[in-house]
């Protein structure tokens, strides 16, 4: 039972998850606070590209 953790760089190729399935992965197996921490980023990103908005709009009317 000495190897019975095994993580995604010592599973075969076909195991290994790549691109987006890798990144969902990551998500699912992350710990709480750094789930926490990505859906934070995610959130102000979101909160930035809505702050952008009322920008775009004033310039169209301004043209």
């Amino acid at each position: 039972m000495k190897n019975a953790k095994w993580s995604a760089e010592s599973a075969p190729p076909a195991a290994k998850p790549q691109g987006i399935r890798k990144k969902y992965l990551f998500l699912n197996s992350a710990p709480e606070a750094q789930r926490g921490s990505l859906a934070l980023h995610f959130a102000i990103f979101i909160f930035q590209f809505l702050l952008k908005i009322p920008q775009n709009f004033e310039q169209i009317q301004i043209i």
